[in-house]
Parts: structure tokens; sequence; C-alpha cells
């Protein structure tokens, strides 16, 4: 008899050659099941959710007469920001505000291409797991999967993660489609310690911005390990290098 496979992930990108890196890395982990979808609809479908209506073209969390949650096998989700439709952080969402059949705390692992640090935030506020960066690297993408399998990042209650706001992602362009020059300025007028050195328990003496000015962390900000890996992630991405904190 043929030994089931004790892990499923789920890919879900619009590219078709991201997806296809993305699923031959996930080749090299053994008793793996993987499936993919070429946008967000499908994923909703993936876990477990059935719409009866369409998804809120305004970014807001569909009511609860507009669709009915059946099952999902789905064990972790690697999914890209910016998709068609529904995007990867309505499904962070849908999922924290336990709206899917998976469990709320399912480890989400995010593909980004974009230095908007308002998008960044809305991930963090969402406790995504970890963050990969384009272009995808295989040994990256296996060991934020590997971190994302092995601790929980939810700190919030399923209500808080719905009132989490997400941003219009029609608005943003593709990182790799503008000029790196402010991430370099915005690195280099930073002042703290460098993110490689931060502790959990840090906490922020100033707001946290990004290379475009964003908020992405008050000041006040207490910073868990969690959060920390995100920033060291996502360094190249936002421009950040440097954290003052007390």
């Amino acid at each position: 008899m043929m030994k089931k496979p004790s892990l499923k992930i789920l890919v879900a990108d619009d590219h078709p050659f991201i997806r296809r890196v993305i699923v031959e890395a996930l080749k090299d982990l053994k008793e793996v099941e993987f499936s993919e979808v070429a946008d967000g609809a499908e994923a909703l479908v993936c876990l477990g959710v059935i719409m009866e209506d369409s998804f809120p073209a305004n970014g807001s969390l569909p009511s609860d007469d507009t669709f009915f949650i059946g099952r999902s096998d789905v064990d972790c989700l690697v999914t890209d920001f910016n998709m068609p439709g529904i995007n990867g952080l309505h499904l962070l969402r849908m999922i924290r505000a336990n709206l899917t059949a998976v469990r709320y705390d399912l480890p989400v692992i995010m593909v980004t291409g974009f230095d908007d640090s308002s998008l960044i935030a809305a991930a963090l506020e969402l406790d995504v797991n970890a963050f990969v960066t384009k272009p995808v690297a295989k040994a990256s993408l296996i060991e934020r999967i590997h971190d994302g399998l092995q601790s929980s990042a939810v700190t919030k209650t399923p209500a808080e993660y719905a009132a989490v706001t997400v941003p219009d992602l029609a608005e943003h362009s593709p990182r790799e489609e503008q000029a790196p020059s402010g991430l370099a300025q915005s690195a280099e007028a930073k002042e703290g310690i460098d993110v490689s050195m931060l502790r959990a328990g840090a906490v922020l003496s100033a707001d946290l911005r990004g290379a475009d000015g964003r908020l992405l962390l008050s000041k006040g900000s207490v910073l868990s390990e969690s959060t920390i890996k995100r920033l060291q992630e996502l360094e190249a991405v936002t421009g950040i290098r440097n954290v003052a904190v007390t």
C-alpha cells in the first residue's frame, strides 16, 4: 500500500513560471503532496470555501450568507501577494479570520515582488508565517516552509484578524518594475540596531517605516521573534537594515 503524504501544500500564483519554480522546489521535500492554482478564487475552493456570490470587490470580507465552508486537507499555503480578483492578502485574512475549512493558524508563506510597505504592513498584521522575495530561491523557500510548519505565528483572535484592512493591490506595481534607488537611500538613512542583531522583547523607540515612507510598525511595538524574522526576510524589499529600539 502506498504511504499517504504527511504534508499537503497549496501553491497559488497567477504566473505559470513562478508556480513552476515553486513546485519544482517542493519536489525536493519528502512525503509532500502539492497542488497548484492560478488565482485566489481557485485557492479558496481548495481551502474549503464555496462562494455563492462574488467575492467583495472592495476588499472587505464576504458576508456569512454568501458562502459556506466545506472540507479541506491543506496543511500549508504558499501564495503570491498579487493575483486577479482574490489576492494573497485576502486569502491570508480569510484563513486568520477562521472563515475557511483549514485551521486559522495555518502556515502561510507569502511570495512578494513588491516594495510598497502598506502591503507588507497588512501581511505583518495578519501574522504571515514567512516572506519569500522574487526571484524565488529554492533553498530560501524550503527554509521558510520548514520554519512556518514548526512554529505558529498567530497572536490575535479570529475577530481581530477579521478587522484588518487589506489594501487595494490594483494601485501598486511589482517591485521588479520599479527603480531600486530609494531602497539604498532609505537603508543608509536609518540609524539603530542591525535587524540581524534584534532580539524578541525589544521595543521600537520610533515608528518603523519602509523605503516609501509608509508605516510598518508603530513606535512602542514590542518585537516578537516572528516579527523579527519577517523584517530580516524583507530587508532587501523594505530597505530597512537598522531599527531604533529601547
